[in-house]
């Protein structure tokens, strides 16, 4: 650890010089550039005014070769028309030659004072850059110097790195070759107790196995005997369910042609006025208890006989009876209402004159038991309480 820490702080401090060598190097670098522009801008300022300097100089040589010109061709003219006086005409030759100098003497002459002036400013400012230059060469002396003691120092800490990595590659093979020497003598340990538990937990599911295989059989024989009791227990109660339902089945054949008790026999049905009022749905399940239903009048006979049953009753005196029949699933259309739930259309008509004529209030059947209606049908509320009469065909 202590060597990775020295190591790292080698890389950071040759990080941190090569940083130092950098920043002195690129300002000086800014500031020649800066200088080669200036003086590229001086000299071309210096060598647009020469160029300007040179047009005027030549327009004055031609002005001065014009002057000569007209200087000759006066003397010439003046030698001839006036011999003895050459000194007036000297004179008026030198002054029509000066008022002949053109006005741009003067602004040449300005323009010469302006280009020396320029040519000493530009010589103080080479002078100023010479010095710059000179000061930043000495300066880039100096900055070389340190860099290249820095340099050394970066060279020296770089072989401590090396060898540093050097020395940690070789302890981290040989801790490398030590873990790897105590992992294979683990992994030989491990696999040799792998292979102890492996054979003790063999050992130990074959007993368990042998076991549970014994176990099975004897499961098994167990289960065979039980299902060999219980198959003739089942044949056994097979034939004692045959024969009680071969019974029930004789009773109920017996039962079905039978009349219950209280109920008179007539033909195929048996007949019972039941000496209880209530309501037409309560007198409906009674009969359903008593094995029966409300009565259905077939025809005028079974009138008879059911008027000779009610006048041998305890409720003869009474003068109404339910009897079965309804219109509460049809409005105005009376159906007989059997005990399967399906209701059946009326085959008889037996009806006093003007019924039914209760409309949505009267929905039951009834029938009268006096001498000037004896057995006529009528509609009545079907929660009125009276007698009823039960019917059992058989």
């Amino acid at each position: 650890m202590g060597h990775l820490t020295r190591w790292y702080a080698t890389a950071i401090l040759v990080c941190g010089t090569v940083a130092a060598l950098d920043d002195p190097y690129i300002h000086l670098t800014k500031r020649l550039n800066n200088i080669e522009r200036n003086v590229n801008a001086n000299f071309e300022i210096i060598r647009t005014e020469m160029t300007v300097m040179f047009e005027i100089m030549n327009r004055i040589n031609s002005s001065v070769f014009e002057l000569k010109e007209m200087f000759l061709n006066n003397m010439k003219h003046d030698a001839n028309d006036k011999p003895t006086e050459p000194v007036s005409v000297n004179a008026s030759t030198r002054s029509s030659m000066s008022s002949r100098l053109p006005s741009s003497e003067l602004s040449l002459q300005t323009h010469l004072m302006s280009i020396r002036n320029g040519f000493g400013a530009e010589k103080r400012e080479r002078i100023k850059l010479t010095n710059d230059v000179d000061r930043i060469l000495l300066s880039l002396k100096e900055h070389n110097s340190s860099a290249h003691t820095k340099q050394r120092n970066v060279d020296r800490n770089l072989t401590d790195v090396v060898r540093t990595l050097a020395e940690l590659k070789e302890e981290n093979r040989i801790s490398l070759t030590k873990m790897q020497e105590k992992l294979e003598a683990k992994q030989t340990s491990l696999e040799d107790n792998v292979r102890q538990l492996t054979d003790a937990k063999l050992r130990i599911v074959e007993r368990n196995l042998t076991d549970v295989v014994r176990t099975l059989a004897e499961l098994k024989e167990e289960n065979r005997k039980s299902l060999t009791k219980m198959q003739e227990k089942l044949e056994a109660k097979q034939t004692s369910v045959e024969d009680t339902v071969r019974q029930l089945i004789e009773d109920a054949a017996t039962k079905k042609r039978t009349c219950p008790a209280k109920f008179e026999k007539h033909g195929n049905s048996c007949y019972f006025a039941v000496p209880i009022e209530e309501t037409w749905l309560n007198a409906k399940l009674i009969c359903h208890l008593l094995d029966a239903d409300l009565l259905k009048m077939d025809d005028k006979n079974e009138e008879n006989v059911v008027a000779g049953v009610i006048k041998r009753s305890k409720v003869r005196s009474y003068p109404h009876f339910w009897i079965d029949g309804t219109d509460v699933m049809i409005e105005g259309t009376f159906q007989w209402l059997r005990a399967n739930g399906q209701p059946e259309k009326l085959g008889y008509n037996g009806w006093n004159k003007g019924e039914p004529n209760g409309y949505t209030i009267e929905n039951c059947l009834m029938i009268y038991n006096t001498n000037e209606r004896l057995m006529q049908w009528n509609d009545k509320r079907c929660d009125d309480r009276i007698p009823f009469v039960c019917e059992k065909e058989l």
